[in-house]
């Protein structure tokens, strides 16, 4: 019998061991993708006239539409304002995020956004309300790696500021993009940016209008850093709207599959 019960816990022991290894540890969150911008994003569109598209391009599916457009009055009765859409089948939900600027004088703009939910070609249109002589820039802005349900972080600006823009705000969230749109009434010439920025695009209309859209060179290493988006020289006097904008990234994709640990099984006492 004694040698019946040593077989029996020979086995036992046997299989506690096969199981050394099997019990399963908190998961890990997946790293969530890089936020960068696409290639598949399109030459801003320049010129006068009541509706600006752009060339055809092709976003990839999750990717994220941010859509910078700015426009500038023909006179003090000249009402002003932008509309985005699309030439698809069934067409993106364009979120406005921000307005800024006096829709019967000097410049106005406006930011919105979409999440693509099929890579398909396409076209956007900013339709702009107003005297057809309005001098126009709209910029769409291809992300991957972004939030497709807010992509938009902090955001605000101003209108009518004087000499350099100065906007400064707290990130919301880690590895996020600022970036900021520029609009002059007057021709200035392209603003000058600190160390840290660039000028993404820019048109200078001789004699009208300038317009600009810069960006962090970087992105924001975490949350709750203070990020200040400025130019430093457009002519001193000069009436100028603004937008900043922080894109931010997609948050991790879930629990990646379960990490395995091991355990020891406590010796049964056999009597």
């Amino acid at each position: 019998m004694g040698s019946f019960v040593r077989a029996r816990w020979s086995s036992v022991s046997g299989r506690c061991r096969v199981l050394v290894g099997l019990a399963a540890a908190p998961a890990l969150p997946a790293a969530a993708a890089s936020l960068s911008l696409d290639h598949s994003t399109p030459t801003s569109v320049k010129k006068t006239g009541t509706t600006l598209t752009t060339a055809t391009f092709t976003p990839p599916t999750g990717s994220v539409l941010a859509i910078s457009a700015q426009t500038n009055g023909y006179g003090s009765s000249d009402v002003k304002s932008i509309a985005v859409s699309d030439n698809l089948p069934t067409h993106l939900a364009y979120n406005q995020a921000q307005a800024k600027g006096n829709t019967t004088n000097d410049v106005y703009a406006q930011l919105y956004w979409a999440a693509v939910t099929n890579s398909q070609p396409m076209t956007v249109t900013a339709t702009i309300g107003g005297s057809p002589n309005d001098y126009s820039m709209l910029s769409v802005l291809v992300f991957t790696g972004a939030n497709t349900a807010a992509p938009i972080g902090a955001s605000g600006g101003g209108r009518g500021a004087t000499g350099a823009i100065n906007d400064s705000y707290t990130s919301t969230a880690g590895n996020s993009w600022g970036w900021l749109s520029y609009g002059d009434w007057a021709q200035r010439g392209v603003p000058t940016v600190p160390a840290g920025e660039s000028v993404y695009d820019s048109y200078n209309v001789s004699g009208e209008d300038t317009y600009a859209l810069i960006r962090q060179d970087n992105t924001t290493a975490a949350a709750g850093t203070r990020v200040t988006m400025s130019t430093t020289s457009p002519t001193s006097g000069t009436q100028t709207t603004h937008i900043y904008f922080e894109v931010v990234p997609a948050a991790p994709q879930g629990p990646s599959a379960p990490v395995i640990s091991s355990f020891t099984a406590s010796p049964a006492t056999i009597t």
